[in-house]
């Protein structure tokens, strides 16, 4: 089966190595943030998908995201979306994508790390009324299942808290449903 749509959330910054890193720090301690590995999925699921959507809160990030697919010879078409810098105001361009784009079934993937797929969830289970019209089967596909390097624990286990207390603020409708940036390129 080939996906008709494979969403990839946000990878962060390119580094000057010409790659993406897979901690951040936060605090001054490392925080996993997968961006490596969630890339490399992504140019090894080219095979099964039709089209790319690179989702990411600025012009600069998706088009890195883009011009590493090309780097690693990716054929399916590409398209890029700006969002707001986070993973909510990713999954609200994606909502809003989705309803102005997507009219028949679509068996649409959402690429991100295992440990966002919670909030991921969270979040279109509380959007699901949106997505009635598009028909759409979602397919979460987990960057880490290509893991080539150890993740430490510490900042894993630091991930998981922010990404918890994510779920927590979302429920709570900590989150504000404004106006996102949403732009195609």
């Amino acid at each position: 089966m080939k996906l008709d749509l494979l969403a990839v959330l946000c990878a962060g910054n390119f580094t000057n190595s010409n790659d993406y890193d897979d901690y951040m720090t936060l605090n001054k301690e490392p925080v996993y943030i997968g961006a490596k590995n969630r890339m490399k999925a992504s140019v090894l699921t080219d095979n099964f998908t039709k089209e790319y959507l690179l989702i990411g809160g600025s012009k600069e990030k998706v088009l890195a995201m883009k011009d590493y697919l090309f780097k690693n010879n990716c054929k399916s078409k590409i398209t890029c979306l700006i969002s707001g810098s986070s993973t909510n105001g990713n999954m609200i361009a994606l909502n809003k994508y989705i309803e102005q784009n997507i009219t028949k079934l679509s068996n649409i993937g959402i690429l991100s790390n295992g440990y966002h797929f919670t909030r991921i969830y969270t979040f279109l289970f509380r959007s699901m009324s949106k997505y009635s019209q598009a028909h759409c089967n979602f397919i979460p596909v987990v960057s880490e299942i290509i893991l080539d390097n150890i993740i430490e624990p510490g900042p894993m286990e630091k991930m998981i808290t922010f990404e918890s207390n994510g779920i927590i603020d979302l429920k709570d409708n900590k989150y504000i449903q404004k106006k996102t940036q949403y732009k195609v390129l």
